[in-house]
């Protein structure tokens, strides 16, 4: 460990530009003895030099035995006591005592010692020598950070579908406590459905009825497990035996993280719903909430849900229309409606009485609204249409359906490439945040608290062994390999490398165990419960030769403590 700090010290003063704070041997005793002139030529009232000025308003000597030593000048405080300048050399000493005086405590609790004697200890001498300490890496907080490992992407509507369920027990409308939360992952279409309880054979009578709206998807995945999933195809089955469909493998909570987030938007807009209207019953606001979320802009397709799914913007009867609020407001039915649009005017008429001229003469039925009139060929079907239930083009006419049809793909690829460039932004940012380790690298993990000992550190120290296709991590401690494996957000890097591959035995141990054997402090949570007198050996705390306590029971005939 001195080695290392001292090599690290050097590579500093070797490199840097500022030099002023770090005394070799040599520049030690160069700065003793020009001090020790300059107090000369001062005493002798001789002119001095502008070094020697800087020198004799910074420095001051002080000889102690037969050893002078260089100190800091006293700025005519009422402090009588005095700071020394240091030699490089000492710097591990110095800093080390400080350390272990202080409790192993971080930068600047031992800064602020050493500063009680000595002025030139540098905070960065300090972080080298903190990044150098062992038992400092097992007292470092990890705290856990989100991990994106393979973001989910789907090519197709219904390609893959999400169900999740919101706990609302807590607040229970009449007979509903539950909300289903039905997502089709590519659009980003919700479906929001109030439950009575959470039982698979409801929820797949509910998502039946969706399916028969939008059809089946292929994959069905659920964050309440696969045997959840299961059961809810097992019930799809009964209900719809021509039905076919399979459930999501496992994966982590973040790849849900779509409709977790959707689950939360739901709650935030079901309370600002809830006090606007001014009622508990927020069983009847489920097919408002649903209706504004899947007109609002969701960032990851660029675009509404609604837009993604049908191909145009979701209307709200006139409100979305290009008419104001005040004219509007005062219509009551349809003949109203017509005569206000009779008094305007639209150019595209006047350019579709144009077209009429290049049209077939005999009148013919429009295969979208079913009248005869004067159509035109559809320039993909070719089925013939009126010019005004289609869209014009340089004198070709499309029908609305084949129009929207190619207006709901468009949308679709366009969604599908907001979500790779999500998925691509996702997985940057987590890179960026937890890059990946490589084997043989130190890493700190933590111990939870129900695996650690009262005088254990709060984390062990652990090299990477390996590492799998899925990203997950083997590590391996002094003491044996640990069993199970860890994923990059679970550990941070060690400061150095303090344990390498050669140094871990072939031998497998938990991470309760690690802590044990490294700190010498076992697992502290042990308790009993017991309905009686605690004294024999069924009693959990006395097996283990330690006292009952407050967590332990409410039995005040105990005799254990």
């Amino acid at each position: 460990m001195r080695d290392a700090f001292i090599e690290k010290i050097k590579t500093i003063v070797d490199n840097s530009n500022n030099r002023s704070d770090y005394f070799t041997n040599e520049r030690y005793e160069e700065v003793v003895r020009e001090v020790k002139e300059a107090k000369r030529l001062r005493d002798s009232k001789m002119p001095l030099s502008a070094k020697q000025y800087r020198r004799l308003k910074r420095y001051d000597i002080i000889t102690i035995g037969e050893h002078e030593k260089l100190i800091a000048k006293n700025k005519g405080t009422r402090d009588e006591s005095f700071r020394y300048y240091c030699k490089t050399e000492d710097l591990f000493g110095i800093i080390e005592a400080a350390h272990i005086a202080t409790g192993h405590k971080r930068t600047r609790v031992v800064e602020a010692e050493i500063n009680k004697k000595y002025c030139n200890v540098t905070r960065t001498a300090i972080q080298i020598y903190l990044s150098l300490c062992e038992q400092c890496q097992g007292k470092k907080k990890i705290r856990k950070k989100g991990l994106v490992v393979a973001p989910i992407l789907s090519d197709h509507m219904n390609s893959r579908c999400q169900v999740d369920l919101i706990d609302m027990q807590s607040e229970p409308d009449r007979d509903y406590r539950f909300i289903l939360n039905y997502q089709d992952h590519l659009t980003k279409f919700t479906i929001l459905k109030p439950l009575k309880s959470k039982t698979a054979e409801e929820v797949a009578y509910v998502v039946v009825d969706i399916f028969c709206m939008f059809g089946a998807p292929f994959i069905l995945q659920s964050d309440n497990g696969r045997e959840f999933s299961n059961r809810i195809i097992e019930e799809l089955k009964d209900l719809w035996p021509g039905l076919k469909l399979v459930h999501g493998k496992p994966r982590h909570s973040q790849s849900q993280g779509s409709v977790e987030r959707s689950n939360q938007d739901v709650r935030d807009m079901l309370v600002a719903w809830m006090l606007d209207n001014n009622t508990k019953q927020w069983s009847d606001g489920l097919r408002f909430i649903q209706s504004k979320k899947n007109r609002a802009l969701h960032e990851g397709i660029k675009k509404s849900p609604y837009e993604a799914m049908f191909g145009s913007k979701q209307r709200i009867g006139l409100a979305d229309s290009s008419l104001e609020s005040e004219v509007y407001d005062s219509l009551k039915t349809e003949e109203d409606l017509e005569k206000m649009l009779e008094g305007m005017t639209c150019e595209t008429e006047q350019q579709n009485e144009e077209i009429v001229t290049n049209a077939e003469p005999n009148p013919v039925a429009c295969y979208t609204c079913e009248e005869f009139g004067i159509t035109q060929p559809c320039t993909i079907c070719g089925l013939k249409v009126h010019i005004k239930c289609g869209l014009e083009n340089e004198g070709e006419v499309t029908c609305s359906l084949c129009f929207r049809s190619d207006t709901i793909k468009v949308q679709r690829e366009d969604a599908k490439a907001g979500l790779e460039k999500q998925a691509e932004k996702m997985l940057t940012l987590s890179r960026e945040k937890l890059p990946p380790a490589e084997i043989g690298q130190n890493v700190v993990v933590k111990v939870p608290d129900v695996d650690r000992g009262r005088l254990a550190p709060r984390s062990v120290l652990a090299v990477v062994l390996n590492v799998n296709e899925s990203s997950l991590y083997k590590l391996g401690t002094k003491d044996g390999a640990l069993e199970r494996l860890y994923s990059r957000n679970e550990f941070i890097f060690a400061d150095s490398n303090f344990i390498n591959l050669s140094d871990v035995p072939s031998c497998s141990i938990n991470l309760r165990k690690a802590s044990a054997l490294s700190s010498g402090s076992r697992q502290g949570f042990v308790k009993c419960n017991c309905k009686r007198y605690c004294n024999t050996k069924r009693c959990n705390c006395k097996a283990n030769k330690v006292m009952c306590n407050s967590k332990c029971h409410d039995n005040s005939a105990c005799k254990n403590k």
